[in-house]
């Protein structure tokens, strides 16, 4: 009867601090960020980040890149965002089929769909707040990457039906080719 009072007594102790450690982490989190928001923010760190230009090298030839991306999926499409608004319009993105999309222009099945809830499945820079489903459909996501290309004037950076075999390090040069 003791021991069994004991093993209660311990994993209700267990439960406690658990809880607590949870509570303590949650609040400092919340902490930290509304000191952001009440410091940092208003001084204008954020924008003095978000205003960083690239600045590429001038000893390019003319079938030379600042930046390669291999593929037009989620990714490689938000890193040729993020370049144009860096200031860079000396970037390719290599695609392997004739559509962007990544895994979601290459992988057809029936009822193909994303496990993400569709308000987090999308760039933080361009919300959809359209999705049909709460879990977004294949289709639905694919016209929300062509949608995204074409507002962002990615499509023209993109060499459709390529496919990377080979990539080299040029060592005197510090290159890819």
């Amino acid at each position: 009867m003791i021991h069994q009072l004991w093993n209660i007594l311990y994993m209700l102790g267990l439960l406690i601090i658990t809880y607590s450690t949870i509570l303590v982490t949650v609040t400092v989190g919340f902490i930290g960020q509304f000191f952001y928001w009440l410091f940092l923010d208003p001084c204008g760190f954020l924008n003095r980040n978000a205003n960083r230009k690239l600045t590429p090298a001038n000893n390019k030839k003319d079938n030379e890149y600042y930046s390669l991306i291999i593929g037009s999926g989620f990714s490689g499409l938000g890193m040729a965002i993020k370049l144009k608004e860096l200031g860079t319009d000396n970037f390719i993105v290599i695609e392997r089929h004739g559509h962007v999309g990544g895994t979601w222009y290459a992988n057809t099945y029936p009822g193909c769909a994303c496990d993400v809830p569709s308000n987090l499945y999308s760039f933080s820079f361009e919300p959809n707040p359209n999705w049909s489903h709460y879990f977004g459909r294949q289709s639905e996501i694919g016209q929300y990457l062509e949608h995204c290309t074409d507002k962002y004037d990615i499509r023209r950076h993109i060499q459709f039906d390529t496919t990377v075999t080979k990539l080299e390090w040029i060592e005197d040069r510090h290159v890819w080719r």
